[in-house]
C-alpha cells in the first residue's frame, strides 16, 4: 500500500510538472505572438504616418510655389474649341483658331481687341498661357483679360508689348476707342524675351483682391484691387500704330483654394 501510494504521488508530481511546463510554454508563445503583433502594428502605423506626412509635405510644397496649386482645372492646348470653355471664334471679330493655335488680331490703330472664353467663370486662380506677338511693331502687344464680363467690357486687362512694357488696368465700359479704364500698375518686365516672333509664358495669380503678374514663371508685380470678384478669362491684341496679330497656345488654369 505504501509503495502504491508513493507511486501515485510520484505520478501526480511528474504530471503536474509537465502540465505546468506546457502551460508555461503556451504562455510564453502567446506573449511572444502578442509582442510580435504589437511591434508589426507599430511598424505599419509608423509607415502609414510617414507616407501621409510625405504626401502632405509634397502637397504643401506644390501649393507654396508658382502656380500655387496642384488642382489643374483647365488644360487647353488651344488647337480648337473642344475643352468646353467656348473661346470666341469669329475671324471677322479677330478671334479664331488656326495652325493649332488661337489668334487675336487688332487692325485698328490705338485700340485693343479681346477674345474671351465665354463659358469660363473663375474666382481665385492662376491663369497661364504661352504668347507670341506674330506681327506688328515694338508697341504691338498681347495679354490677358480675367474676371471678365466681356460682353459689357468689364474686366481686368493686362497687356505687354514686344519690348516688355506692361500695363494692368480695370476696364469699366467701352467708352472711347480704348475703353474707359483705370490704371493699376505699369512698368517693364525684365524677364520678358523681347521682339516679335518670340514666345513668352505670361500669367496672373488672382486671389481675393490680390493680383500678381508673372512672366516666364518670374514675378513681375503685384497689386491690390477688389473691383471684380469672378468671371471669364481671355486674351487680347493691342495696336498702337501697326496691325497686330498675337498667337496663343497652352492655356492653363489652376484653382486656388
Amino acid at each position: 500500500m505504501v509503495v502504491l501510494i508513493s507511486v501515485i504521488v510520484l505520478i501526480l508530481l511528474v504530471g503536474g510538472s509537465a502540465i505546468g511546463l506546457v502551460a508555461y510554454n503556451n504562455n510564453q508563445n502567446t506573449l511572444h505572438a502578442n509582442a510580435t503583433a504589437t511591434a508589426q502594428a507599430i511598424v505599419n502605423t509608423t509607415a502609414i504616418a510617414n507616407t501621409t506626412a510625405t504626401a502632405n509635405a509634397q502637397a504643401t510644397t506644390a501649393a507654396s510655389t508658382y502656380p500655387f496649386s496642384n488642382k489643374l482645372i483647365l488644360n487647353d492646348p488651344l488647337v480648337d474649341n473642344s475643352k468646353g470653355v467656348n473661346w470666341d471664334n469669329n475671324k471677322d471679330n479677330g478671334c479664331f483658331f488656326s495652325g493649332s493655335a488661337y489668334h487675336s488680331v487688332d487692325d485698328q490703330i490705338k485700340t485693343y481687341n479681346t477674345c474671351a472664353a465665354t463659358k469660363a467663370d473663375y474666382t481665385d486662380f492662376t491663369f497661364q498661357i504661352q504668347m507670341m506677338i506674330k506681327s506688328g511693331d515694338d508697341a504691338s502687344a498681347g495679354g490677358l483679360i480675367f474676371r471678365a464680363d466681356n460682353t459689357n467690357d468689364k474686366f481686368y486687362r493686362l497687356y505687354i508689348d514686344a519690348q516688355g512694357n506692361y500695363g494692368l488696368l480695370v476696364s469699366v465700359d467701352s467708352t472711347g476707342s480704348n475703353g474707359n479704364a483705370r490704371d493699376l500698375k505699369d512698368g517693364v518686365a525684365s524677364s520678358f524675351e523681347t521682339g516679335t516672333g518670340t514666345t513668352n509664358t505670361i500669367a496672373v495669380v488672382v486671389r481675393g483682391d490680390q493680383i500678381s503678374f508673372y512672366v516666364n514663371q518670374q514675378l513681375v508685380t503685384s497689386v491690390t484691387d477688389g473691383t471684380y470678384t469672378h468671371g471669364q478669362i481671355g486674351v487680347l491684341s493691342q495696336d498702337l500704330g501697326s496691325k497686330t496679330e498675337v498667337v496663343y497656345t497652352n492655356a492653363k488654369v489652376w484653382q486656388l483654394s
